[in-house]
């Protein structure tokens, strides 16, 4: 409810950093890069208005496509003129590349034809293929995985692999940005601490009467009946809100007189 959570707000902040990063994953890191590799519409694209243009499709682009008409022409004039070339004109050729006959002047310009192709195919290919990696896939694919690693006969991306630590990282540099420790300690409430956290609270307020009075009176309280030592922690229970309130009070007085209390 609205009313218990603002209370509850620096209480969040001391969770687990596994478990806040396993939310983070979802809604900052994975889904959003998953969904653009994947083409489904972000919710921003949704609520877009009606009127607008459509996008182009996010979705992962395929190894093979096809090609322009310009690009099909071009490759088709190319392949035209290296096949005249290498047949009709490579006696001529042979005296431009300065060649015994015109074979050695055809199989030279093969191979002088051959390097622009094989580096953009290549290229092109390791390209595609680092890329898909780094997204896909989500999970691993394989067998023999090493727990904790990317390491077996199979891969996952290299994005959904580094979620957690990405996770982390962005919740340790965006939380201070959002919200300070002065302001987090201004908004907690010590009732509804000491009712979120009673358990903890009752262990802290047993623990701190027995250190108390093994320092005062040990003899005195090793011999007390249960039904009174039982009172005495009943009346710590019942001031721990007193007491958490009087520590919330000077943290923030002192937090307003030195800036770097909490650095």
């Amino acid at each position: 409810m609205p009313a218990r959570a603002e209370p509850l707000l620096p209480v969040a902040r001391h969770e687990d950093r596994q478990q806040r990063a396993t939310r983070a994953v979802a809604d900052v890191t994975v889904e959003p890069l998953v969904a653009a590799a994947d083409g489904s519409s972000s919710p921003a694209a949704v609520g877009s208005s009606s009127h607008a243009e459509a996008e182009p499709s996010k979705t992962f682009p395929p190894l093979f496509e096809r090609p322009p008409l310009c690009l099909v022409a071009f490759a088709l004039l190319l392949s035209t003129a290296v096949a005249l070339l290498c047949t009709v004109f490579r006696d001529a050729l042979a005296v431009v590349l300065r060649q015994p006959s015109g074979e050695a002047a055809a199989l030279l310009l093969l191979k002088l034809v051959s390097i622009p192709v094989v580096s953009v195919a290549f290229t092109y290919t390791h390209i595609w293929l680092a890329l898909w990696m780094t997204f896909k896939p989500v999970n691993f694919v394989g067998c023999l995985r090493i727990p904790r690693t990317n390491v077996g006969l199979g891969w996952q991306g290299i994005i959904p692999f580094k979620a957690v630590p990405f996770a982390l990282k962005a919740c340790d540099n965006l939380i201070p940005s959002l919200i300070s420790p002065q302001e987090c300690v201004g908004r907690v409430e010590a009732a509804g601490l000491v009712r979120e956290k009673a358990a903890e609270f009752d262990q802290l307020a047993a623990d701190a009467v027995d250190a108390a009075v093994a320092v005062a009176a040990p003899r005195l309280w090793g011999r007390s009946p249960r039904a009174a030592k039982q009172a005495v922690l009943e009346m710590a229970r019942v001031a721990t809100p007193q007491i958490v309130e009087a520590v919330l009070l000077d943290l923030r007085r002192e937090s307003l007189v030195d800036s770097t209390l909490f650095d």
